[in-house]
């Protein structure tokens, strides 16, 4: 009885184990081994969960593929990624902007400056950045008792200096996107400023004389900031800008700019 068991047992192990058999049995352990590691929500099974989201699985990794992939990208509730968010504000827009000025003297004898800027700008698209076109005009202005020794002047006496610029110059700003709300330019202007200087020189023996210098001279200025989204046509500006007068003694200025920009 035991051995007609065992011929039994080997006539079946000899039936799953041929040539086809070993074969099924290599591919269950070999070749279908991605179908053993097949996610259940692959197979579309009831109740399966859905495929997990790249974005939340790894963060770092979505935001480069946004970085590098700015045509094709869009997140999982449908929304399009900043480039095509910028693209759609930017490409093509003309606009206008606002800021408020403060400049600091890179000389003694030249007073701080005060004002403030008026751009009008066309924003043109391509790709991930945004080239921006501008004409520039604005008007500066400060006063200061510096040193008679910074005018070149020896002897006991005060002096005050008054200055007003009025800047007219195109510019070309360069516009890279760096988060979805966020942009860091770069730029420069070139142009012509309108100065006013007015120097005056107390304590003279006949009381004081003042000296009035009104000319036009070339300007130009090189800028960097950063633009802020706060709604689908404006933006709030912050920036650094370094502009020089050639003439008037060759004064320069570190400015500090804040202000708003308005599509139309």
């Amino acid at each position: 009885m035991s051995a007609v068991l065992l011929l039994f047992d080997w006539s079946l192990f000899s039936a799953c184990s041929g040539e086809g058999g070993v074969e099924s049995v290599k591919s269950a352990s070999g070749n279908d081994q991605k179908d053993i590691d097949t996610q259940p929500y692959e197979l579309g099974l009831p109740g399966a969960e859905s495929a997990p989201d790249e974005c939340q699985e790894n963060p770092q990794r979505h935001q480069e593929r946004r970085l590098t992939h700015p045509q094709s990208h869009d997140d999982k509730h449908g929304q399009q990624h900043f480039c095509a968010r910028h693209a759609d504000k930017y490409d093509g827009q003309f606009g206008m902007s606002l800021e408020g000025a403060y400049g600091i003297a890179t000389k003694d004898a030249m007073p701080n400056v005060a004002g403030g800027n008026l751009s009008i700008f066309n924003y043109i698209e391509t790709g991930s950045i945004v080239h921006q076109i501008s004409l520039n005009g604005g008007i500066l202005a400060g006063s200061h008792h510096p040193s008679v020794h910074d005018l070149g002047i020896s002897g006991p006496y005060t002096a005050s200096v008054r200055s007003t610029y009025v800047p007219m110059m195109a510019g070309y700003t360069l516009n890279l996107p760096i988060g979805d709300y966020t942009m860091f330019y770069l730029g420069g202007k070139a142009g012509a400023t309108y100065g006013d200087i007015k120097t005056t020189i107390h304590g003279l023996e006949d009381g004081s004389r003042s000296h009035t210098i009104s000319t036009t001279k070339f300007s130009w200025a090189a800028q960097a900031g950063f633009k802020f989204s706060i709604s689908k046509s404006a933006d709030f500006l912050i920036g650094y800008e370094y502009y020089q007068i050639q003439g008037y003694s060759d004064p320069g200025y570190h400015t500090i700019k804040l202000g708003f920009s308005w599509n139309f």
